[in-house]
């Protein structure tokens, strides 16, 4: 049976030779270090007319056939030059939103991720998505579904998983006395803070999300105090 699989934010890499890349090819495999086929050829349109910054964009297939597979976004120029997207696995209960990709935050980041680091970064992009729609009082399909993805909006997800990557353990603080020398360490008990949006991020992301005409308002002085005082 055929699978309906959709993949959001996916921006091909920048190029400064003025050659865009006019397709997109979908392919899948049944293992991250599989062989991909291509499932499904779609043109780019428009075509970027600026390579240096490409366009993400949002793509769905209905031409799936694995219930858990692993898909890569082939971006194809004129001239036939390929270049592959992250892998990423989209199991039989469905794939969770994510407001950027492994390829924003490897930009970012100024580095190349392994195929480890790429999986953990996903699961951190999933995580901060889930964390910016829990902000502006949404719910998982509502990300999912969300298109196009704000910029401000995609620059927070990559900003939430740069804070996340810096400090896997979730310290919350350290102290550290150099005479008799001692360390001491304490953690959040509550969510781990890289996924906790201050109050500025959280009025952005409501005021980002109410812009494009979505029941989100931005509270009120009242409101925000009754917030703070029951966080």
């Amino acid at each position: 049976m055929p699978y309906t699989r959709s993949f959001t934010g996916y921006s091909p890499p920048r190029r400064y030779d003025l050659l865009p890349f006019v397709s997109a090819l979908i392919r899948e495999s049944a293992t991250e270090a599989g062989v991909y086929s291509t499932i499904e050829t779609i043109a780019l349109s428009p075509v970027d007319s600026n390579p240096a910054a490409p366009a993400a964009r949002n793509f769905t297939t209905n031409d799936a056939i694995l219930a858990d597979g692993w898909y890569i976004i082939r971006w194809v120029d004129a001239a036939g030059s390929t270049f592959d997207s992250d892998p990423v696995n989209y199991a039989a209960g469905g794939t969770s939103a994510r407001f950027a990709t492994v390829s924003d935050v490897a930009i970012r980041q100024g580095k190349t991720f392994t195929a480890a680091e790429s999986a953990t970064v996903t699961l951190l992009l999933e995580m901060a998505t889930a964390a910016i729609a829990a902000g502006a009082d949404k719910s998982d399909a509502w990300a999912a579904a969300l298109d196009p993805v704000p910029t401000i909006i995609k620059g927070l997800t990559i900003e939430l998983v740069g804070r996340a990557l810096a400090n896997p353990s979730g310290l919350y603080s350290q102290s550290e006395t150099v005479g008799s020398y001692s360390n001491s360490q304490s953690f959040s008990k509550e969510v781990p803070a890289a996924f906790v949006l201050t109050d500025l991020e959280r009025r952005v992301v409501r005021r980002t999300v109410g812009s494009l005409n979505y029941n989100v308002r931005t509270p009120t002085a009242t409101e925000a105090y009754l917030e703070a005082l029951a966080s």
